[in-house]
Parts: C-alpha cells; structure tokens; sequence
C-alpha cells in the first residue's frame, strides 16, 4: 500500500512537472515570439526610415544646386549693380566740368516748354547744375532702384532656400535619431531574447535531471514490487 502511495505520487509529480514545463515553454516561447515581431517591426520601420532618408538626401542636393545657381545669379546682379553704380557716378561726376550755358540748352530740350508759356523764372548757374544733375540722377537711380530689386529678390529666394537646406537637413538629424533608437531597442530586444533562450536552456537541464531521477526512482520501485 506504501508504495502504491510513492508510486502515485511519483506519477503525480511527472504529471505536475510535464504541466509546469510546458507552461513555462509557452511562456518564454510567448515573449521570444513577441520579441521577435517587436524586432521584426522595427526593421520594417528603419527600412522605410533609409528610404525616407535617401529621398531627403536627394532634396538636400537638389537643394544645394539649386542654391549655388541662385549664388551665382545674385554675384552676377551685384556685380552689373557695381558696374551701373560706377558708370553713373562717373556720368554724374562729369557733368561737374559742363559750361552752366550748355546745362540750360540741355534743360530746355530735357523739358520743353509745351505749353509756350513766357521764360520768367531766371536760375542762377549755381542753381542750373543741381536742377540738371538732379534730372539726370533720376533715371540713373531708377535703373539702380531696378537692379537693387532683382539683387533683392534673389536674397530672398536665396534665404529661402537656406531655410529648406536647414529643414531638410534637421528632418535628416530626427530621422538618423529615430533611427538609432529603432537600433538600441533592437538590441535590448535581442538580449532578452538570449536570456530567455540561456533560461530556457537551464530548465530544460533542471527538468530533464527531476524528470530521470524520477523515472530512475519509480523504475527503481517497480522492480522492487
């Protein structure tokens, strides 16, 4: 009776240590499957995030061309400004070494008298010049005041594009940044991974020694029955 009780008992532990073994099996099988597609959607994730990064790459040159175009378009425009500038200061500068006689029979020509009236206002040639360099200089500043404008406009532009250059260049830092974190967690989930399996390893040692020496013992009682 005695050792139909061991016996029983025996059995009833292999039973209990064949439901504990493979519960924890589908345990740690559970958490290396979740790790596993866990890790399996971070690759998907930095997959797209290189394809996202080759397309900004690609923007950052396309950027970077269309900049250097604009670099030289504005060298160009300061260039002919400084051109415009000294040609007029010398234009302006010659009108210095002008009889004021010959300025008044330019003046006359530069504004005629369409309406006939009488010439009652008399100038003094003090005062003919500054009338007659003023009315030259305006011309000259507005094709300036032009010029100015398109240098401005291709400041701006240019501005503009240093802004998307820094844009795309901050989007490239975020993606290599989210990047490298897909990277760290990768590799915390491959560590619990390879603790889990070392774990899995040594209950399976545990259990296989419970599991001989238990059958030892009851082989052991049965041929002594």
């Amino acid at each position: 009776m005695k050792l139909k009780l061991i016996l029983a008992a025996l059995v009833l532990v292999a039973v209990t240590w064949i439901f504990i073994r493979e519960a924890v099996i589908r345990k740690q099988a559970k958490k290396i499957n979740a790790l596993e597609f866990d890790n399996f959607a971070n690759s998907k994730e930095r997959d797209k995030l290189k394809d996202d990064i080759l397309i900004l790459k690609r923007d950052f040159l396309a950027i970077q061309d269309k900049n250097d175009s604009m670099k030289m378009a504005l060298a160009q425009k300061q260039k002919e400004l400084k051109y415009l500038q000294d040609k007029h200061k010398k234009e302006i500068d010659s009108l210095l070494n002008i009889p004021a006689d010959t300025i008044y029979k330019r003046l006359q020509a530069f504004y005629i008298n369409y309406d006939g009236l009488p010439l009652v206002y008399p100038f003094s040639s003090s005062q003919i010049i500054p009338i007659y360099r003023t009315a030259i200089s305006y011309p000259l500043l507005s094709q300036e005041y032009i010029l100015q404008g398109k240098t401005l406009n291709n400041c701006l532009d240019l501005n503009k594009g240093y802004e998307k250059s820094e844009i795309n260049l901050k989007a490239q830092i975020s993606n290599l940044q989210t990047n490298i974190g897909l990277c760290d967690k990768q590799v915390g989930n491959y560590e619990a991974e390879v603790k889990l399996l070392k774990k899995k390893v040594k209950n399976r040692g545990f259990w296989s020694k419970t599991f001989f020496t238990t059958t030892l013992i009851t082989t052991g009682m049965m041929i002594i029955k």
